[in-house]
């Protein structure tokens, strides 16, 4: 998956401008998207997690209380639980080689893996103008739908329309990044059950790094992942039929269950 990534940024730089390469990487949930991007990264390229612009966790907090009735917006992870402005902000100061900008760090861990933005002291600082940003996150690329279309969608497979009307508006402030995108990469599987094993795969991984008390139980996880579900079935399918409409054209990768490649294609968006 690497050489194909770095083959295409590299044709894509050939004919860029003189501003950073901003470029969003959409994958589900455990597919390998942070993989990737840390072996993309160097001190030309930046990497950043949509994970990382999470609201701080009294923010989640309020959130939930305000929707208690509605357990998609419980915890962080959905549309309506990012900081948009902030990802913008700093979005827009690296494309402006604005030096020594700090990026968030987030840490999934705290609060019995409920998790919490880390204090400004300890966020990453970005010296210099990198040649390429990129931007992965799981629900990156997925757009509103009308009201119409959402309840239609909803009906067909049987998901709670009320529950998914905020999400659904939340994803309004996504297409401001959009419009930053000067390409987009997609990985995908044909069977989106695969998160369930590849999200506890990431628990497993952190219990053995931080000890079996930190993260996520089995159950947890399950009902973590749960949440996300009817998103994946409302949004991710006119994304990889259809693909990014900011954009001209996109990169999609196909893995199987071991997220081993299975196919690669340049999808060309209609306009």
């Amino acid at each position: 998956m690497i050489s194909i990534v770095k083959e295409y940024l590299n044709r894509l730089l050939d004919s860029h401008q003189k501003r950073p390469l901003v470029v969003g990487i959409n994958g589900p949930q455990g597919s390998g998207k942070t993989t990737l991007t840390s072996f993309l990264s160097s001190p030309t390229v930046i990497a950043m997690s949509l994970d990382d612009f999470y609201l701080k966790f009294e923010e989640q907090r309020k959130l939930s209380i305000e929707n208690k009735s509605n357990e998609l917006l419980e915890w962080r992870g959905n549309p309506s639980t990012h900081d948009m402005k902030l990802l913008q902000s700093t979005l827009e100061a690296l494309m402006n080689h604005q030096t020594s900008i700090k990026i968030p760090k987030y840490d999934k861990s705290l609060h019995a893996g409920k998790g919490d933005r880390l204090p400004e002291t300890e966020w990453i600082v970005q010296e210099s103008s990198p040649e390429i940003i990129l931007l992965e996150g799981w629900c990156l690329g997925f757009q509103s739908q009308s009201l119409m279309d959402l309840k239609e969608i909803c009906e067909k497979n049987l998901i709670d329309f009320n529950k998914m009307v905020r999400i659904n508006r939340a994803l309004d402030a996504f297409q401001p990044i959009y419009c930053l995108f000067d390409a987009f990469i997609q990985i995908y599987t044909s069977d989106i059950q695969n998160v369930y094993h590849w999200r506890w795969e990431q628990e497993q991984s952190l219990k053995k790094r931080l000890g079996e008390d930190v993260g996520l139980t089995f159950e947890q996880t399950k009902a973590f992942v749960d949440r996300f579900m009817p998103v994946y079935h409302i949004y991710l399918p006119e994304l990889t039929s259809m693909g990014l409409k900011s954009i001209h054209e996109m990169l999609q990768i196909e893995i199987d269950a071991d997220r081993q490649v299975k196919g690669h294609q340049i999808l060309k968006m209609m306009r």
